[in-house]
Order: C-alpha cells, then sequence, then structure tokens
C-alpha cells in the first residue's frame, strides 16, 4: 500500500491495454481474462485513485483527460519495473562477475597488478573483476553500495561525519547511524602518502622536505568541495589550525592539480602515485603534519553475498592481514 492506495500492478496492466485496444471484450480476450474480470478491475481502480479514467459508449471506450495525462505515468511505471526485473536478471546471470567501485587516485594503485597478486580462482573459474565505477565522491560509492549496484567498493573515510549521513542513506536504515555503520564492514587495505608537488623553478623546489605552515603564504590549486581529496586536505589543515588562504585554482582531479603546479600555476598536495615520475615537476615530503589516509575495501555485511564476491573479500583479507594493515582482533572473514 502507498498513499492510502492498494492497486495492483495488474490493474495498471488492464488499464493499460483497455487504453491502448479500447474494446472490453476484445482487451478481455487479449489478456486471456473474463470481460466482467476486467470492468471490476478497471472501476476498482478508478475507484482507489478517485476519478475516472474513460469516457464509456456501450462496449467502446475512449480516454478522457484524466485517463490520458495518468496513462503516460503508467507507460513509465511499468517501463521501469521491466528495466528492473531486466537488471537483476541479467546481474543473477553475471554472477562471476564482481563490480567493484573505486576512487580515481586509488585506481593505479588497486588496478590490474594488484588484483593480478591474489587468488582469483573460485570453482575452477577465473572471477571477473568489473570496475564498475570510478567516483571521486565517497557519497557516491557508498550510496551504489547500499543500493547493491556494487558488490565491494574501495574508498575512505576520512570525514567520519560525513561517511555517517551516507551510511544512514535509507530510510529502511535505523536512525542511529552507528547502527547503520555496523551493516558496513571496513577493511583497511593500504595506506595511501601525499606530497607538495611544485614546479622546479618555484622558491619551494629546493627543498626535498617541507612542513605545511611553510607553505601557507604561496596560491594553492584546491580541489572541489566534498570530494575525497578535498576532505584529505582540509583535514591536513585542521591538524595545524590552518587554512588554504590564497587559492588560485580549483580543479576535480589530481592529475589537474598536478599539471597546473608542474605548469607553476600554483602548489598542490597530490597523492603520491606513479603518475608523478612521468611529469616535469618537484615532488616534496610533507615532514608536518606526518598524516597519511587509509584505503578501506568495504562491503555490505548480509546472507546475500555471492560467491565469488566472498573470494574477492577473503583474498583482500589475506592480502592485508599479511601487509599487517588489519589489527589483530579484526577478524570477520566471510564463509565460502
Amino acid at each position: 500500500m502507498y498513499g492510502g492506495l492498494s492497486m495492483k500492478f495488474q490493474q495498471l496492466k488492464h488499464f493499460k491495454a483497455l487504453a491502448e485496444i479500447r474494446h472490453y471484450a476484445k482487451t478481455a480476450k487479449y489478456l486471456c481474462i473474463s470481460q466482467s474480470y476486467l470492468s471490476t478491475s478497471i472501476l476498482n481502480l478508478e475507484k482507489e485513485i478517485g476519478f475516472s479514467l474513460f469516457d464509456r459508449n456501450n462496449r467502446n471506450v475512449v480516454l478522457n483527460r484524466n485517463g490520458t495525462i495518468f496513462l503516460e505515468f503508467v507507460n513509465r511505471l511499468l517501463e521501469l519495473l521491466d528495466e528492473g526485473i531486466e537488471y537483476v536478471r541479467e546481474m543473477n546471470e553475471n554472477y562471476s562477475y564482481v563490480n567493484i567501485g573505486i576512487l580515481p587516485e586509488v585506481s593505479s594503485l588497486l588496478g590490474p597488478k594488484f588484483f593480478s597478486s591474489i587468488d582469483l580462482n573460485h570453482e575452477n573459474e577465473r572471477i571477473k573483476v568489473n570496475v564498475k565505477k570510478i567516483s571521486k565522491y565517497s557519497k557516491d560509492l557508498f550510496q551504489d553500495l547500499k543500493n547493491f549496484k556494487l558488490d565491494i567498493i574501495f574508498t575512505t573515510k576520512d570525514n567520519i561525519n560525513f561517511d555517517k549521513k551516507i551510511l544512514d542513506y535509507s530510510s529502511a536504515c535505523p536512525s542511529n547511524p552507528r547502527e547503520t555503520l555496523n551493516n558496513i564492514v571496513l577493511v583497511p587495505v593500504l595506506n595511501q602518502k601525499f606530497v607538495l608537488l611544485v614546479s622546479k623553478n618555484h622558491e619551494l623546489s629546493r627543498y626535498e622536505s617541507i612542513r605545511i605552515s611553510q607553505a601557507l603564504n604561496y596560491p594553492f590549486i584546491k580541489y572541489t568541495d566534498n570530494t575525497s581529496l578535498d576532505d584529505y586536505v582540509q583535514s591536513l589543515f585542521e591538524i595545524t589550525n590552518n587554512r588554504i588562504y590564497d587559492v588560485s585554482y580549483t580543479v576535480d582531479t589530481y592529475e589537474l592539480a598536478a599539471g597546473l603546479a608542474a605548469s607553476g600555476l600554483g602548489i598542490a598536495i597530490v597523492p603520491d602515485l606513479p603518475y608523478l615520475d612521468y611529469i616535469d615537476a618537484h615532488k616534496i615530503n610533507i615532514s608536518y603534519p606526518v598524516y597519511s589516509r587509509t584505503i578501506y575495501m568495504a562491503i555490505i555485511k548480509n546472507d546475500h553475498i555471492n560467491p565469488q564476491t566472498k573470494k574477492v573479500y577473503n583474498e583482500v583479507f589475506k592480502y592485508a592481514k599479511k601487509n599487517n594493515l588489519i589489527s589483530k582482533n579484526f577478524k570477520y572473514k566471510l564463509h565460502l
């Protein structure tokens, strides 16, 4: 029941068919039901929604103004239902795929080389890891995980208040974010270091290591608000009770930030990735605050995880254990 209505999809299909055929007897024959059953179904639908849908003339019927408008919405609803059925059917048929979501600045670290280093064979079949979504927003990844569009995500939780709101995303979830947090398992997978990037002829290029406070007088290249990178940089400055005073550019990605910094159009805090070795810029280690961020593997904790997803999770879990990224008290392993 929705909004006080108890209409059935069957009634909507009856309405759609009658609207197109415009004849009770022919419509009933098409639907393989009796004419009286069809008539009762339409009358009940009109009674429930509170307005008539047809102008009747003996056995011929024509949509009235209400019916014409209502038909547009019914068509959209039934099409959406068909799409949903087809999507779930395809998802079940492609069980050997594990759909993951990932931050762009993490994808180069957890790419083909990483997944080729773990065992992805299950019952003599090679599991296919499908990078279905790359998003600069942790919020988007958590939402798609909660909506079962993604099986596993690799992301951060730099801003815990921000993440609690996301984990309390669904109205069906408990009102207490801590309860909702228990539905998602977060496994630390790696630590990501950040550096300050400047052009090779910049005043700061004489340094190999620097305190963040020494860079405050220079124009910064800032990241778009609420992106994962912006969360990290803001946290970095909060530790030192400082903020960016002069912004030369605002960008979405670390590649853009690095390119602008290399061109002398500002300085940028960027993740220390292999990509930086291929651009003409100077990389400076940040000596204070010493603050790296943790990349987590996140998965929904429920009883309906397919075996392939469990296999990928457990292999990454083993990798994290082997590299001492998980505390000894953390023992959440999925049983195949």
